[in-house]
């Protein structure tokens, strides 16, 4: 089963129609639409900046091109430093990881890094991706870069959330009650907002007062990355002298 995509702009201005009182079916008056849309970039732009863990992560694909280095950072990114993971991906779909790599005997063997083969390492040069050597475009078909999403202003109505849905849409909620001063103050659930960001930000880095050496979520898969011959995952002599 595929998880659920962010909401677009249709869907978040229909939940906040209904929280707000506006409408009782969703629909929302044209007057109003552009309120509740100022009112959720305003919010989705604090949230982007404020709490990093209710950011949205996505995959996106860039197509190979036979003997090809240079590929342009994807739209969505918000930066070159939104690109968390690099891999490519042949024609049975097989993926196998990039790892960044700038270091300047790559630069200087030509002849390695314009052969057609499979790419392994990655870098930025002058904002685009690097990659190397260059690409088999026939048996290595596309790359897929998973990055945080930019948090560009919601227009279009299929237009997807950057941050986390609910987080959103309660937080737009409160700001268009506020402005329209509906439901008296709003104290009790801006509390209850706050709580929610905790509880998700929980959710998302792992439960408080724990360490996470084994995954990035309390539900997730353990993994222990880059394990090598020589590096163990632990060792009985890490531990200081003493009772613990």
């Amino acid at each position: 089963m595929a998880l659920p995509l962010p909401p677009t702009l249709v869907q978040l201005q229909e939940s906040v129609a209904i929280r707000v009182g506006l409408a009782t079916s969703g629909n929302i008056a044209k007057s109003l639409e552009k309120v509740v849309r100022e009112h959720l970039n305003k919010c989705q732009r604090e949230l982007y900046l404020r709490c990093s863990w209710a950011r949205q992560v996505i995959d996106v694909q860039i197509p190979t091109q036979q003997a090809v280095r240079d590929y342009d950072v994807p739209d969505e990114a918000a930066s070159i430093g939104a690109i968390q993971r690099i891999d490519v991906e042949d024609i049975d779909g097989v993926r196998r990881a990039l790892h960044y790599d700038d270091a300047l005997p790559l630069e200087s063997n030509l002849n390695y890094v314009n052969s057609p083969n499979v790419p392994t390492t990655w870098q930025f040069i002058d904002d685009v991706i690097r990659v190397t050597p260059t690409v088999n475009a026939q048996v290595w078909v596309k790359f897929n870069v998973r990055l945080i999403k930019a948090d560009k202003p919601l227009i279009e109505g299929g237009d997807r959330a950057s941050v986390d849905g609910e987080a959103l849409v309660q937080y737009a909620t409160i700001v268009t009650k506020e402005y329209l001063g509906t439901n008296g103050p709003q104290q009790n659930a801006r509390a209850e907002f706050e709580r929610y960001l905790l509880d998700l930000r929980s959710s998302s880095v792992g439960p408080g007062r724990s360490f996470n050496i084994a995954s990035d979520r309390p539900t997730g898969v353990p993994y222990w990355r880059y394990p090598t011959a020589e590096v163990a995952p632990y060792s009985p002599t890490w531990n200081p002298s003493g009772y613990w």
